[in-house]
């Protein structure tokens, strides 16, 4: 029923054990704060964030950004001044165009930080709870992304082992 995938409890949502007795069902209500939690991290994506936020406060775990100060203090300089300010708090949006522009003309957590699957979801990341889940920073996240979109597509590309004969 469970399976680890890189150190990671899979699969370890319904039903919530104590011990060896169940103590509730997904048509139940919740036998606690954590499994009400649970449920909602993956059914939610607005519970999501608000469960990582509480995490990580706002910050990239890739290169400590505040992204939640960031978008505190874009918010009260005048619009002339953000990218300005963008720049000297956060250089490595600045390869980014559209970033830049999006977080300059409305600075918004939502486009400023990404709650990411540590290990991705093709990689069986996907059924994980918030021990999978980190707070990055939107260029760190595309930087990622980016990355793990090529390991991808080289893990698709090797030859896959023929089954032996029996």
């Amino acid at each position: 029923y469970q399976r680890r995938v890189h150190g990671l409890i899979l699969g370890n949502r319904t039903p919530c054990f104590v011990g060896s007795v169940v103590s509730c069902l997904e048509h139940q209500l919740f036998c606690s704060g954590r499994c009400r939690g649970d449920y909602f991290l993956r059914r939610n994506a607005s519970s999501v964030r608000r469960q990582v936020f509480q995490l990580d406060r706002g910050v990239c775990r890739e290169c400590r950004l505040d992204v939640h100060g960031l978008c505190v203090q874009l918010r009260s300089v005048a619009d002339d001044r953000r990218a300005e300010v963008l720049a000297k708090e956060a250089p490595g949006f600045l390869a980014h165009d559209t970033l830049v522009e999006a977080m300059t003309s409305n600075p918004t957590e939502g486009l400023g930080w990404q709650a990411d699957h540590i290990v991705p979801v093709w990689a069986g990341g996907g059924e994980c709870g918030l021990d999978n889940l980190q707070t990055l920073c939107a260029a760190c996240h595309r930087a990622k992304t980016s990355q793990e979109a090529t390991q991808r597509s080289q893990a698709g590309s090797q030859p896959r082992e023929k089954p032996e004969a029996t």
